[in-house]
């Protein structure tokens, strides 16, 4: 199965915006060619602020893809911006006659910001508010 790092990567990251504990991440296939799922365990460790653990059937440049040093905190600008313009900014950027549900991802402010619905798609600190992560 061949998962793809970005879309981990920007899980990651998100979770680490909104204040969540990564304990458990299961990525499920979507297609019949590819393994049922894999499981990645992450766990906080003095040394990295993210660590991997588990079984893997990618190659190591997938795995050193879900580790975020310490000496590395999370970017929203460097890190996790680029993300989601390449993966969301079509529907969710800065042009506002092809936002979808008025979310707009590109700054800070927008993912973290009150919907026209009344949520948030990112709430810092809140983990269970995460709208943005489990519509992903």
């Amino acid at each position: 199965m061949r998962t793809n790092p970005v879309f981990l990567t920007l899980c990651l990251t998100l979770l680490s915006l909104s204040g969540g504990s990564l304990e458990d991440l299961r990525v499920t296939s979507t297609s019949e060619r590819e393994s049922p799922s894999v499981d990645v365990r992450i766990a906080s460790t003095r040394d990295t602020s993210l660590a991997t653990t588990g079984k893997f059937t990618q190659q190591s440049s997938f795995r050193d893809s879900l580790v975020s040093t310490q000496d590395q905190p999370v970017d929203y600008a460097r890190d996790i911006r680029p993300l989601l313009a390449n993966k969301c900014g079509s529907c969710h950027g800065a042009d506002e006659r092809s936002r979808e549900a008025g979310l707009r991802l590109d700054t800070r402010e927008g993912a973290t910001g009150l919907l026209p619905s009344g949520s948030r798609a990112v709430v810092p600190g809140d983990p269970e508010a995460r709208q943005l992560l489990h519509r992903i």
